[in-house]
C-alpha cells in the first residue's frame, strides 16, 4: 500500500508565515477533502489504513499541522499571553491563519474532524469560514474540567501548573519533556491506558508514535501553555449560537469512564449537540473505528 502521506508547506503571503499541510493523495484531489485538526494529545495524522478506509469512502484526508507545530509557524508572541488566550484572541488568530491556508490549497466543501483540545479553534473556524458543510468534534474539550481524567496522575497537576500561569506552564513543560524523552512510548501508553482500541493503536503504528514524540519535543513552552490553557478554561464563545451556522455533531470513544461520558452529556445538551459514540477507542475514536466516522459522515446526507 504504501505510505502516500506527503507534507507540503503553505506560504501565507510575502512574509515567514507559513502552515504545514499533509494530503493523502495531493490536495488537488477530486475526492472530498476530509479536514483533520489534530488534539495536543498526538500531533500526528492518521495512518495509512485509515486514509485508504476514507478514500474508499470518497474523502481525501488532509491534516493541518497547528500553530506551534512541526514546520507551522508559530503564533505571534503577544497573543502567547494568558490575557489574549483567555478573551479569545489567540485562538480566532490561529482559525483565522488555518483558514487562509485552506483557501490557498483550494479546499471546498470540506468535512472538518476536530480531535480533543483542537475544538475551540476549530468552532471559530466554522463560523469564520464556509469551507466546511459538516464538522465533527471528537471528544471535544468543551468547557469541561477534565485536569483530573489524566492518567498517570502527575499530568493532571501538571496541567494544574500549565493552566494556572505562564511560570508554572514553563516548569510543567520542563517535567513534560522529560518524561517524553526518558520513555514517550511508556508514556503515551499511560495517556491512552483506558483504551484498549487506543492502545492497540499505538502498538500498531510505532513510527506514528516516535514522530508524536519529535513534534511534542521541538514545540516552544508557550505553544504548549496557549493550546492547554485555550482547551481547559471557560470558553464564553462556546455558546449554542456559536453553531447556528455550523452543521455539527459530536463523536466520542466509549472506551472511558462514566464520569467522562456525563460531563460531555451535560455539555453536548447546553450546546444543542448531538452526541453518536464508538464503541472503540478514546482519545483516538476516529482513527480507532473510522467505520463509524464514515457512518456518521453519511448520515448527515450532506
Amino acid at each position: 500500500m504504501g505510505d502516500r502521506r506527503r507534507f507540503e508547506i503553505i506560504k501565507l503571503g510575502p512574509g515567514s508565515l507559513q502552515i504545514e499541510l499533509m494530503s493523502y493523495d495531493g490536495a488537488n484531489s477530486d475526492l472530498r477533502p476530509l479536514v483533520i485538526m489534530h488534539s495536543l494529545d498526538f500531533p500526528v495524522p492518521p495512518n495509512v489504513a485509515f486514509c485508504e478506509k476514507m478514500k474508499a469512502g470518497g474523502f481525501n484526508t488532509l491534516f493541518l499541522r497547528r500553530l506551534g507545530f512541526g514546520n507551522s509557524s508559530m503564533l505571534p508572541q503577544m497573543l502567547l499571553e494568558d490575557t489574549e488566550i483567555d478573551k479569545g484572541a489567540a485562538s480566532v488568530t490561529e482559525a483565522a491563519i488555518l483558514n487562509r491556508a485552506l483557501e490557498l490549497a483550494g479546499t471546498k466543501d470540506a468535512i472538518l474532524l476536530s480531535l480533543g483540545s483542537s475544538a475551540p479553534v476549530c468552532a471559530r473556524m466554522c463560523n469564520l469560514a464556509h469551507h466546511f458543510s459538516f464538522t465533527i468534534f471528537a471528544n471535544p474539550a468543551f468547557n469541561q474540567e477534565i485536569r483530573g481524567d489524566f492518567k498517570p496522575g502527575y499530568l493532571g497537576a501538571m496541567l494544574d501548573q500549565v493552566v494556572m500561569s505562564k511560570s508554572g506552564a514553563r516548569l510543567a513543560s520542563f517535567g513534560f519533556k522529560m518524561q517524553l524523552k526518558r520513555n514517550h512510548r511508556r508514556y503515551f501508553a499511560q495517556l491512552m491506558s483506558r483504551s484498549a482500541g487506543d492502545l492497540q493503536y499505538l502498538d500498531d503504528n510505532s513510527t506514528d508514535i516516535d514522530e508524536a514524540r519529535r513534534i511534542l519535543l521541538d514545540a516552544d513552552w508557550q505553544t504548549l501553555f496557549y493550546h492547554l490553557r485555550s482547551s481547559m478554561t471557560d470558553d464564553h464563545f462556546l455558546t449554542v449560537s456559536a453553531f447556528e451556522k455550523t452543521n455539527a455533531v459530536i463523536i466520542q470513544g466509549e472506551q472511558t469512564t462514566q464520569t467522562i461520558r456525563t460531563r460531555l452529556d451535560h455539555e453536548a445538551d447546553r450546546l444543542k449537540l448531538e452526541i453518536i459514540r464508538a464503541p472503540e477507542g478514546y482519545r483516538l475514536a476516529p482513527y480507532v473505528s473510522p467505520n463509524v466516522l464514515l457512518n456518521v459522515i453519511e448520515g448527515q446526507q450532506i
